[in-house]
């Protein structure tokens, strides 16, 4: 078995020659060696790519932990001689959040977190005492470790600004998720019926057939 030197550039003299130690041996002896490099340092290795870093660092960039990009590239140069780019770590975060996602366990799906609805009583009497009956409703994704969507609902003031009213982070946006979350506004704001309340949506994903429930 032979080795040399990728230095084309510089005609880097490095080179190694082995051979088995025993015919049906897995060890190898060196038999000649040329140990001198004149090629300079690369720190670049396409194998040292995010899907590597994820794996090879799955603790250290895990969400909520202490990283700071400047601390970790000093880590990886100094162990592996590389040097990833910040957008090779920025998609290796992202890449060890999945890795962790899946592999850890719960130990109960009651336990489990899936909604939480959220409507402050200064907002409720707000709406109820000063603001139009518009209710304007939304969503929007939720960009964190945890993937979820973030519904809310919100009104017009006196003063023709934007009045919130309530929140919730669901699983998804859905006819049910949008169902439970109208059922609890309903409850919030004591409507007996829909009747003299306009509703501003964007007509998707079950909007209309969960107004149409209240």
């Amino acid at each position: 078995m032979k080795g040399s030197c990728k230095g084309k550039k510089t005609n880097c003299p490095w080179s190694i020659w082995a051979s088995k130690y025993e015919k049906n041996s897995d060890a190898f002896m060196i038999k000649t060696l040329n140990d001198k490099h004149t090629c300079p340092q690369i720190n670049k290795n396409r194998h040292a790519n995010s899907s590597w870093l994820s794996r090879r660092y799955t603790k250290e960039l895990r969400p909520g932990g202490n990283f700071k990009m400047s601390d970790f590239l000093g880590q990886v140069r100094k162990v592996f001689v590389v040097q990833p780019s910040r957008t090779q770590v920025y998609r290796a975060k992202l890449k060890a959040s999945e890795i962790i996602e899946d592999t850890e366990l719960v130990p109960d799906d009651k336990t489990k977190f899936k909604r939480i609805y959220v409507c402050f009583n200064a907002c409720k009497q707000g709406w109820l005492h000063g603001c139009r009956k518009i209710i304007g409703l939304d969503a929007c994704h939720v960009k964190s470790y945890h993937k979820a969507q973030l519904l809310w609902a919100i009104s017009i003031d006196a003063d023709n600004g934007y009045y919130p009213i309530a929140y919730a982070v669901v699983e998804k946006e859905w006819h049910e998720s949008w169902s439970w979350f109208l059922k609890l506004l309903k409850e919030d704001l004591n409507l007996e019926d829909s009747l003299g309340i306009t509703f501003m949506t964007d007509r998707q994903k079950g909007l209309v057939e969960s107004i149409g429930d209240i």
